[in-house]
Formats: structure tokens, sequence, C-alpha cells
């Protein structure tokens, strides 16, 4: 249940830097060798044992995207829910559908161009604050850059997701590379394989040329992929 509460962690991230490039205020107490010499290990192995475990099906860069595109919009209802679970709202998103143009959603967007126009005014800020007012902790503001350049990347990201591409298909296609066997009126029967398939459709390549005029119904027969071989299946082979 925690776990929704993430939108006040995740901005506070976002604009932590910020404390400190644009009001001049110290956002960690520390000094910054010792703050670098922490987090740096930390933030490297962190990731590092989560690409060990998760592999291929979950990344920890696309799970801060997630977490920074979400965290504006679940902020309050999250807080609200933690307070009076009975007056929190929760709207299912839109599923399906087409769009017609490419464009981009600006009013889905303003939270992350604000905090990007803040992050983009801390890093102005810093260039005047390490030559000239905090000559004396250069090493703080640089790292402090540092920080809000990984925010920047991270809000471009977001904001990027703002942009809607055109979508010709109500229907998502899925790549399946599997055999099937179409039957004709004449009991005539070619064989092919699929490349994509989707709730209303899909595209395949025949292994012959199939003399089916337009219009004209045909049975279409799929066959399931071939089962991989378990574990204990090829030790008995081996073994065998």
């Amino acid at each position: 249940m925690l776990h929704f509460l993430y939108a006040v962690p995740r901005l506070i991230f976002l604009t932590s830097p910020l404390v400190y490039l644009l009001l001049g205020h110290s956002n960690f107490f520390g000094y910054w060798v010792t703050i670098f010499a922490y987090a740096l290990p930390h933030i490297l192995l962190s990731n590092l044992t989560n690409s060990r475990m998760q592999g291929r099906y979950r990344f920890s860069f696309w799970n801060e995207i997630y977490e920074a595109v979400l965290a504006p919009y679940i902020l309050l209802p999250t807080l609200v829910a933690l307070i009076s679970p009975g007056k929190g709202k929760f709207n299912v998103t839109a599923k399906g559908g087409l769009v017609e143009t490419t464009y981009f959603d600006r009013r889905m967007a303003w939270p992350y161009l604000f905090l990007l126009g803040l992050n983009v005014l801390g890093l102005a800020v810093a260039v005047p604050r390490f030559l000239y007012w905090n000559v004396d902790h250069q090493g703080t503001v640089l790292l402090n850059v540092l920080w809000t350049l990984y925010n920047v990347m991270i809000l471009s990201v977001a904001t990027a997701v703002a942009c809607e591409t055109r979508q010709r298909r109500a229907d998502v296609r899925v790549d399946v590379e599997t055999p099937f066997a179409l039957l004709l009126g004449n009991n005539q029967i070619v064989r092919g394989s699929t490349l994509d398939l989707s709730n209303k459709g899909v595209q395949a390549e025949l292994e012959e040329s199939c003399p089916v005029k337009v219009g004209e119904a045909v049975r279409f027969v799929l066959a399931s992929p071939p089962p991989k071989p378990r574990l204990q299946d090829m030790w008995s082979a081996r073994m065998g």
C-alpha cells in the first residue's frame, strides 16, 4: 500500500537540488565529497542489483520515468485516500481507440514542462553560483548540477510521453510467429506462418500462392507453437 505514495518522494527528488541552486539553502548537510562517496556506490549497486534480479522484464530507468509521469497526478488522490479512504477517487484510463493525427498533449504535459523549466532555470543559476556566489563551495554546486542534469533527462522523457503518435488500429498487434493453415472451399490447404496477431486481424506469409478472390470466405486454422523443452526433459535427453 505504501508503494502508491511514491509521488511524494519522487517529486522531492525532482526538486531537491533546486533548494540549493535557486534558493541557496542546503538540501543535505555534510561535506559534498562524503555525500558523493556514499550516494554514487548506492545508486550504481542498486541499479546493478535490480538489473541482475529482474533481467529484461523490468528496468530501473523506465521505472523512474513511470513514476515521474504519474507523480503529479496521483499525489493528491493518494494523500487524500491515506487520510480519508472514502474520499479517494480513481479514474480508469481509456483503452483502445484511434488517434487520427500526431499531436502533443499540452494539457497533460504542463506539470512536466513546469518542473523541467524549474530545473533548466536551476542550471542557469548554477553558472553565477559556481563562478561568483559560492566560490568556496564549488563542489556542492557541481554535485547539485549533476543531480539536476539527471532530473532534466527524466523530465524530458516524461514530457515526450505526452506526444501522441498516430494510431490507425484500435487493437494492438503483437509479434507472434506460429504456423497456420487456410482451408479453401475446394478442400485445398495452403500453409503459412503468422507475422503478428491482434483481436481482429493477422499479418501472415504463405508458403505458396493462394487462389482466393477478394471477399471469398476461407477457414483459418491456427496451430499452437511447439512447446519449449523443459529443464527436466533436457536433462533426461542428455542422460539418455
